[in-house]
């Protein structure tokens, strides 16, 4: 293993920054409870002391005593709160100190050129990676949504991101990590959370988590003029419109939608008119099919008795053709049109498009990237190696004789490129072709009569190997073309010199 191309620590911490983005914010947040806490905490018991004062001014001991006794309970409550704050910012703070000594140690390795201790690093640094795609993109289960969901009803004013909570036992990142002593090094509490909410809007199309989460973060979401509240809330307008439950869709566009008119008065528009031609556009989607055409199979029906003896549908009697007048070609226009933009609102892919807005929201919050770090290398890698040979499929002719075909095809001709392979090709098809300042080049290399330029010495080391496998019948002068699979003589061979 070399060191001289090894990517130096201040790289891995530039491409490694958001493992300390999320704890850093999540302690700023943290900080902040606790001094809410604090003055709400202080005004109650400045509150307290003050009645005591007036109490004991008044003589009256028995009530001033009462009153120290809900001063003591007050203190005694804001102990155990701030006990808890205290305890998840000691958390953060070993979970940043732990990734910090991890890339002390790259560093340290990478001083002394320790070969083994830097393979082990990079095995545990690629666990890591792996953990973090897994817990991003692990399916969630019922069991899993449907336990957030009761626990987003009975937390209170407890962020549903807090690092705090507990997480699912069931996400497969996470038993990755925890199996490989790994936890500590991902902020894998916030990764599920954001994997929760999406996957709870796409496969359930269920906008209750994704509501509970903007209600937490209204403030951040304003600050950003997001459209994201505005998104969800039409929504739940479309779903209720679906479902016919017209009351709650106007209760929901009065209460939630009618505030974002000036920002989103053409979507609104469209929100409005959707009330009136949902039916005409339900009918159109749900048109029933023609009996007779639709039981084709039987033969006691018209349709049947035609498809069976004739292979033809059965004729209809011709129907009396009207010629439009303008004003219906005009609403007809008017109302293909209408049905185009309808359809838009009304598509599923909205629940996709919602996800992805969700998901970019959630992340610039926490300053995560929206790719998994785990594909970032992987791209890094693969460009290093990318050629202008690669992506491009060898074009091989097979013969008569399948064994040989076989061979050549899985032995000499296939490719081991990880860039073309198919693992790896939807990554490597967009990324940029690598800068290599050195060529190879064969030590003999010649050209046969077909164009073909192959080295000399594999060509003929090939020969030897179809004889003796009995593959091919080649004469001691022979070779045989791997791509093509026709035969020439050595004597063929047109010598090329590199320029």
């Amino acid at each position: 293993m070399s060191l001289i191309n090894e990517p130096s620590v201040d790289f891995h911490l530039k491409l490694n920054e958001q493992s300390f983005h999320i704890p850093n914010e999540l302690l700023k947040r943290n900080a902040k409870l606790v001094n809410k806490l604090i003055e709400k905490e202080t005004k109650r018991v400045s509150s307290l002391f003050e009645d005591v004062n007036t109490l004991m001014a008044g003589h009256d001991d028995h009530s001033a005593m009462t009153k120290l006794g809900e001063i003591i309970k007050a203190v005694e409550l804001l102990e155990r709160k701030l006990e808890k704050r205290i305890t998840v910012e000691s958390e953060l703070l070993q979970r940043i100190e732990y990734r910090i000594n991890y890339f002390k140690e790259l560093d340290s390795l990478k001083g002394n050129e320790d070969k083994d201790g830097l393979v082990e690093w990079y095995r545990r640094y690629t666990n890591i990676l792996v953990g973090d795609y897994l817990t991003r993109n692990s399916e969630i289960y019922e069991n899993e949504l449907t336990e957030l969901d009761r626990s987003a009803h009975t937390r209170q004013k407890r962020k549903l991101s807090s690092s705090g909570g507990s997480t699912p036992p069931l996400n497969a990142g996470i038993q990755f990590l925890r199996s490989q002593g790994l936890e500590h090094h991902l902020d894998y509490d916030i990764l599920v959370t954001a994997n929760r909410i999406s996957k709870n809007l796409t496969s359930n199309h269920d906008l209750s988590l994704l509501v509970n989460w903007i209600k937490e973060n209204q403030a951040y979401l304003v600050s950003k003029s997001s459209p994201l509240e505005f998104e969800t809330r039409l929504q739940e307008y479309i779903e209720l419109v679906k479902d016919q439950n017209y009351p709650s869709a106007i209760s929901c566009f009065q209460t939630h939608l009618v505030k974002f008119i000036k920002t989103n008065f053409e979507e609104l528009k469209l929100a409005s008119g959707l009330l009136v031609f949902i039916k005409s556009y339900q009918q159109q989607m749900h048109t029933p099919v023609d009996v007779e055409e639709k039981d084709v199979s039987n033969l006691s029906s018209r349709s049947g008795f035609f498809r069976y003896f004739f292979n033809r549908p059965s004729l209809k009697p011709p129907r009396e053709l009207k010629q439009p007048t303008t004003s219906e070609v005009r609403i007809k226009s008017a109302s293909h049109a209408n049905f185009e933009r309808y359809t838009q609102v009304l598509s599923d892919e909205r629940w996709d498009v919602l996800k992805d807005l969700f998901l970019q929201e959630y992340y610039s919050m926490y300053g995560i990237s929206q790719h998994e770090p785990l594909l970032i290398y992987l791209s890094l890698g693969i460009s290093t190696l990318k050629t202008r040979a690669c992506m491009h499929e060898m074009e091989t002719h097979g013969g008569s004789n399948d064994s040989l075909t076989n061979y050549l095809r899985g032995e000499i001709t296939k490719t081991n490129c990880p860039v073309c392979s198919k693992e790896f090709s939807a990554i490597s098809g967009n990324l940029p072709y690598a800068h290599h300042i050195q060529s190879s080049l064969f030590d003999d290399p010649v050209m046969l009569p077909n164009g073909n330029i192959y080295d000399s010495k594999k060509l003929k080391q090939l020969a030897v190997e179809l004889r003796s496998k009995m593959l091919c019948e080649l004469q001691s002068d022979q070779i045989l073309d791997p791509i093509d699979q026709k035969v020439f003589s050595e004597k063929d061979f047109i010598t090329m010199y590199p320029t």
